[in-house]
């Protein structure tokens, strides 16, 4: 091909632009090959953290069962067969820091599997052994200070609420092989023809601290009730203290509305400061009553934090229960409740579990707040409590101090 005509081709305009776009295109792709290959990896990272997280966070669960509580005759609320026993999460000589993050409470037959009435069931609640851990050394192991002060209950599972998962990375702080106490109640609102044999199937739900690096968030549990005062009688005592059944007749007097009231058991009665009796456990007439309480020492928090689980309790034909803020006037928590249809007893209550949490103060004023609402010509039994979980704004792990726990028999 002669010379010029060659120099004419390369310079020709057609050519010169097809080679420009020729070459961006070549940069194009090379760029999308490397976004996409850095975009690639970062997903394979992210999917291999997670991947790791999950495998990490192995969740653990132990189960107990309860002996064999039969039911021969109507048992009301706090009056049924109960089972109590001593358990451990872990059998070891050794103690490790585990985190409770959950529970879960059924009712089965004789055989230990059979599922049974969820109306069976009263309470089952997890306490401390203070006489193989007293208080005191508890704190001093789990580095806490003298105001850090613990419920001697810190689960509990009640009728209309047999099962709790704490939010995800909370939960409340445990040493592995410590005996704790396990308690639990039946209850049987009707006449059989004959007795029924019934157990509780408890089942916690515990992680390893050393199974994952990503700190878990303690709670600390407090528990709050609603109390009604009693009338005395002319002798200054308890009215219904000597009675055949305990309490009952006792009177209490709603401050609200000045009905008179029956109290449901002398055991729960508490004395104040000022000398006045008071009552958790009490009895409900026929009707719509609401009841309110102001919790004298507030929530019994030593620093303000956030409100992260309520688990309510109430009796059958309660309505509502609420946890009121009276310090800013206003509702942080209204839980419903529902009735079984078919049978006495409560199918449903609501709870309230978060991440993000309600803030609350040490120096606030609380009140709590339920109503029943009692279709019957009798009068009913009725309680009003709430068990809060709150972070922890003390416990650190890594000022715990093994060394001083005591051997564990």
């Amino acid at each position: 091909m002669p010379e010029f005509i060659l120099m004419k081709i390369c310079l020709s305009p057609t050519l010169d632009k097809i080679l420009k776009n020729l070459k961006y295109s070549v940069l194009g792709l090379s760029l999308f090959i490397v976004f996409n290959a850095f975009a690639i990896q970062k997903a394979c990272a992210e999917a291999n953290i997670k991947a790791t997280a999950e495998k990490q966070l192995v969740i653990h669960e132990v189960e107990h069962l309860s002996k064999v509580l039969t039911l021969d005759r109507i048992y009301k609320s706090m009056e049924g067969p109960t089972d109590n026993q001593n358990f451990r999460f872990v059998e070891s000589d050794t103690s490790e820091l585990i985190w409770l993050v959950g529970m879960e409470v059924d009712i089965v037959g004789e055989d230990g599997k059979t599922s049974q009435a969820p109306s069976f069931l009263c309470h089952t609640n997890v306490s401390f052994d203070s006489t193989k851990l007293n208080s005191k050394t508890r704190r001093e192991v789990f580095g806490l200070s003298p105001k850090h002060v613990l419920d001697y209950k810190f689960i509990d599972m009640v009728q209309g609420h047999n099962k709790i998962d704490f939010p995800k990375h909370f939960g409340v702080p445990l040493l592995s092989n410590e005996p704790f106490k396990l308690s639990s109640m039946v209850m049987n609102w009707e006449q059989r023809d004959k007795p029924i044999g019934v157990m509780v199937k408890m089942i916690a739900k515990y992680v390893y601290d050393r199974d994952f690096d990503e700190d878990m968030i303690p709670l600390l549990r407090k528990g709050s009730a609603l109390q009604v005062p009693i009338k005395k009688n002319k002798t200054g005592k308890t009215a219904g203290a000597d009675s055949d059944h305990a309490g009952c007749a006792t009177e209490m007097k709603n401050e609200d509305d000045g009905e008179l009231f029956q109290s449901a058991s002398d055991a729960n009665l508490i004395k104040h400061k000022d000398g006045e009796i008071f009552s958790y456990h009490w009895f409900v007439p026929p009707g719509r009553h609401v009841y309110r309480y102001t919790l004298d020492y507030g929530l019994r928090i030593p620093w303000d934090t956030t409100l992260h689980v309520i688990v309510p309790h109430v009796h059958v034909y309660a309505t509502y229960i609420e946890l009121r803020d009276l310090t800013e006037n206003k509702s942080l928590f209204k839980g419903k409740s529902q009735n079984f249809k078919n049978n006495l007893g409560l199918e449903s209550l609501d709870h309230y579990s978060s991440e993000q949490g309600i803030p609350v103060y040490k120096d606030h004023q609380y009140e709590i707040v339920t109503e029943y609402n009692n279709p019957t010509k009798n009068d009913i039994d009725a309680m009003a409590m709430m068990y809060m979980y709150f972070r922890d704004k003390e416990f650190d792990k890594k000022k715990m101090n093994y060394s001083l726990i005591p051997k564990i028999d």
